[in-house]
């Protein structure tokens, strides 16, 4: 299977943290944000938190852009991509959506708090609480909402892929990332024989040494993260009006990845 950001390999460690340091400058221009959640100002203020959890993701990132540390920054890039495509999600109708979205939230707290109810752990949730979150509904599969941020974000923001009409899909979509990153990544997040892989070396006849030092992976998932990130921050520009287009663009050229630029206002 081809990797997403298959040249990755050249990116050096050096040239990930610069990059990692000037988009989490452009976020630092902008927040601390107040906000006063009455009318727009809840969803803008969802949206934002979004960046700054974004943000957090990509800052925790920045010292594992080392190709020993790969399994690790896989995982991180997976809850990043996982962000990111809610936060798209979210910002294709902002209003209605992060309703629903704190409601699948709730009913998700919910179930933790019925199982706590199990152990004697009490006061999860109040029972207004818990009678609300019963009536909310689930959101769309992770995937399902990544098939519909590139139906609707695809053919506004130039250099997003989009599904061909015919013949294999492409990988780099959001909806091919699901695979690429997510699906991936899972076998370095969960106990799998792949997670545990990098930590033992066959050597020759029927021996394996495990050592603390897993092996170098010539795939650096830190260097994907810029363009996810840049990506979240150009759909930023366009519902909150922040941060500059062409500083994040800047940023992400100097990597080699495509442009993300905005076709239409929103």
């Amino acid at each position: 299977m081809e990797q997403p950001g298959h040249h990755l390999d050249s990116i050096t460690p050096d040239e990930i943290k610069s990059a990692t340091d000037e988009l989490l400058a452009l976020v630092a221009e902008r927040l601390p944000e107040r906000f006063y959640l009455r009318g727009e100002a809840i969803w803008r203020a969802c949206l934002t938190a979004f960046i700054a959890r974004m943000a957090g993701i990509l800052e925790s990132m920045r010292p594992l852009a080392h190709p020993n540390r790969q399994a690790d920054a896989l995982i991180l890039l997976r809850s990043l991509y996982e962000h990111l495509v809610t936060f798209l999600w979210l910002a294709v109708d902002p209003e209605p959506r992060v309703e629903d979205w704190y409601g699948a939230t709730m009913r998700q707290r919910r179930t933790v708090a019925l199982e706590a109810l199990t152990y004697g752990v009490e006061g999860v949730m109040s029972d207004d609480q818990l009678r609300a979150a019963e009536e909310a509904e689930n959101l769309k599969p992770l995937e399902q909402r990544a098939r519909d941020v590139d139906t609707f974000w695809g053919p506004r923001i130039e250099g997003l892929y989009v599904q061909p009409a015919s013949g294999a899909k492409h990988l780099l979509t959001l909806e091919g990332l699901y695979l690429g990153i997510f699906r991936l990544a899972s076998e370095s997040a969960h106990a799998t024989a792949q997670s545990v892989g990098p930590w033992a070396r066959e050597e020759r006849g029927d021996r394996l040494l495990v050592t603390l030092q897993p092996r170098a992976s010539n795939l650096t998932w830190s260097g994907l993260a810029i363009p996810l990130f840049g990506m979240a921050l150009v759909i930023g520009h366009e519902r909150l009006g922040w941060p500059d287009e062409a500083q994040v663009q800047v940023i992400n050229d100097a990597l080699g990845h495509e442009q993300f630029t905005s076709d239409e206002g929103p």
